[in-house]
């Protein structure tokens, strides 16, 4: 029985991330429209000319970052707790839908964790410009490092070799962002589009007081698909 007890806790964080990850999939007909507005990466970028990046020029940040949103209510949810309730919700979801009841607002100030890049004074160009890189439904910020794979497949070493600035987040629900949040009611699209529309804001008018001790007035965002996100321009 204790085994049984300790498997299911066990179980509980990936109950949850396949709650996030159903609900990105549910809005798929909303959310292609995002492709448009992104600089996609569907394959692999080539490396830097240089040696890339000295892994000094990186540094963790944390943003607060408030964000209100409306969210959809399901008119039948899942038991966030009955792993069997939450494939049949997934089941469904893929193939013939879940009903929506209504919607509910969401406010909170949250925590978005990211690694933040400068060029190197080595780069031969100084762009000015910052590149914000939203990672896919399956992935969290450690994606555009290269899985330790060298500069080939390190997107922050190829950019910041062409001279822009680079921040790859955790998005709510995924890496250092995913703790002790609902992921049926406050992991959903809607907000994931605010809180990168709050942080965009932050960076490019409040420069004294966000985490990059800098503004910058140019911002790229560069999403790897598939990124499951209503359409949105800053």
């Amino acid at each position: 029985m204790e085994a049984v007890i300790e498997a299911k806790q066990a179980f509980q964080p990936c109950q949850r991330y396949l709650l996030s990850i159903t609900l990105n999939f549910m809005m798929l007909p909303f959310i292609l429209c995002l492709l448009a507005s992104c600089v996609l990466s569907a394959d692999a970028a080539p490396g830097p000319k240089g040696n890339g990046n000295p892994e000094k020029q990186c540094s963790a940040v944390a943003f607060q970052v408030s964000a209100t949103a409306e969210n959809f209510l399901f008119a039948d949810p899942p038991n966030p707790d009955n792993e069997t309730a939450i494939v049949g919700f997934i089941a469904k979801a893929l193939s013939t839908g879940v009903e929506i009841s209504g919607t509910q607002t969401v406010s909170d100030t949250f925590t978005i964790h990211g690694v933040y890049c400068k060029p190197s004074k080595k780069s031969r160009k100084n762009r000015n410009a910052l590149q914000l890189l939203s990672h896919g439904i399956t992935y969290n910020s450690t994606m555009w490092s290269g899985y330790g794979f060298g500069d080939r497949y390190n997107w922050h070493a190829f950019a910041n070799d062409e001279g822009y600035h680079t921040l790859a987040i955790d998005r709510l629900g995924y890496g250092l962002n995913s703790r002790d949040l609902d992921p049926l009611n406050t992991v959903q699209p809607a907000l994931q589009v605010e809180i990168i529309h709050q942080l965009i804001g932050a960076i490019r008018k409040d420069a004294a007081n966000n985490a990059l001790d800098r503004g910058f007035k140019k911002i790229v965002h560069v999403c790897a698909p598939p990124l499951f996100l209503a359409p949105h321009s800053s």
